[in-house]
């Protein structure tokens, strides 16, 4: 789950659920602001910017503020530092691209338009989005491209699904660069798309 806010109201102008579940993002925003209040572990402050993670049961909850801007990420298992410093690039051209609508934000969450496509460039969401195949009859494949897709269609007919998760892919559902690189590989190739 992610949410983006405007740091000083609060008020958000984006979020979105990557399991399906619906979140009810005032909710989420007003708990996490109380917990910041009484003081969370401070994982990373940066030049304008502080980064705080909670911690609860097996979710971990990433709050990074920044100039103008709140990033929430909601998730399990444990980030890297490498994934702290990606949120660092996204906040950068967020508030890049951004900063006088977030200066002057009071609700209007039309003018970030096209803050999703920021957000998968930094932190390649489409990955984690469910998606599904779209072949054309001169897709070209090789063996192990071939394989995943035959792979897609078993699982689909298998358990009757219009989609698929890259998890089911993984072996034991723990991450596979390998399985990760053909997987995105064929996003980018347009024969895997996410399902928005």
């Amino acid at each position: 789950y992610i949410m983006l806010s405007e740091r000083k109201s609060g008020l958000n102008f984006y979020e979105k659920s990557f399991t399906g579940k619906n979140i009810d993002p005032t909710l989420i925003s007003g708990y996490l602001n109380a917990f910041k209040i009484f003081g969370v572990e401070l994982v990373g402050s940066y030049q304008k910017s502080q980064i705080v993670k909670l911690e609860y049961q097996e979710i971990k909850i990433i709050m990074a503020d920044y100039r103008s801007l709140r990033i929430t990420l909601i998730f399990n298992g444990e980030p890297s530092k490498d994934f702290f410093e990606l949120i660092t690039s996204l906040s950068y051209e967020i508030e890049g691209k951004y900063l006088e609508e977030l200066e002057t934000f009071m609700g209007d969450r039309r003018k970030f338009i096209d803050v999703e496509k920021i957000i998968d460039k930094h932190l390649n969401t489409s990955f984690i989005l469910p998606f599904d195949i779209y072949e054309t009859e001169s897709d070209e494949y090789n063996k192990s491209q071939d394989e995943i897709i035959k792979k897609i269609k078993n699982i689909k007919k298998i358990n009757k699904l219009n989609f698929v998760f890259s998890s089911f892919l993984m072996k034991n559902q723990n991450f596979d660069l390998q399985t990760a690189e053909i997987i995105t590989n064929l996003i980018i190739k347009g024969i895997l798309r996410p399902i928005k």
